[in-house]
């Protein structure tokens, strides 16, 4: 494992190559350090209004539900977070590819799928509500919060173990993948749980 430690001070009246210099390492110190984070402050970074920085964190997920189900996801490599410092205030981008596994939206066995997050975020002190983003507390940045509600957002409306999965008989429950569809046709008989209806006549 690699440590790097840096001194804060001011860059402002260093040269352009070397702030660079000086931004990068400060970028890799978040890296190498391997710590899982759930909160960011921004102002650690040293970036200034005009300034833009890339790095790479460690997070974690926690098991969340979608459509009911509940669901793991693992980053297949660690998130990217761009972010760019403007007069009022930060604009970040976040990206990264989540290897989310579960149960099958259909037969309720075991499945899979890769999902590709990229989100946005906004904060901006002095333009309003609107410009305000709910994973900021001035310039302290909620990542953990952010990074599973940008996973939740795109996940797809059902996770399948196959494309062509059949699902499960809805009368006796089945996996219709493994047993011959035509031992399930209960719909075609009389369904005796009506049988009282048709006794009931009408003038």
């Amino acid at each position: 494992m690699v440590w790097v430690f840096f001194a804060r001070f001011s860059l402002g009246n260093t040269s352009p190559h070397l702030r660079i210099g000086l931004l990068q390492s400060k970028a890799v110190s978040w890296v190498t350090m391997g710590q899982l984070r759930e909160h960011l402050d921004l102002d650690e970074l040293g970036v200034e209004a005009g300034e833009s920085r890339s790095l790479d964190i460690d997070v974690h997920i926690d098991s969340f539900l979608s459509g009911g189900l509940k669901y793991d996801a693992v980053p297949n490599k660690a998130p990217t977070l761009a972010v760019s410092r403007t007069v009022n205030g930060w604009a970040i981008k976040l990206s990264y590819v989540a290897d989310v596994s579960g149960s099958c939206s259909r037969c309720l066995k075991d499945a899979s799928v890769q999902v590709k997050i990229v989100a946005r975020e906004i904060d901006q002190h002095s333009d309003g509500e609107e410009m305000t983003s709910p994973y900021f507390e001035e310039d302290n940045l909620d990542l953990k919060g952010w990074v599973q509600d940008a996973l939740i957002l795109v996940m797809p409306s059902k996770v399948l173990c196959r494309k062509d999965c059949r699902g499960l008989c809805s009368v006796c429950g089945a996996d219709l993948n493994t047993n011959d569809p035509a031992d399930h046709r209960h719909n075609e008989g009389d369904d005796p749980r009506w049988a009282k209806l048709k006794q009931v006549k009408f003038d």
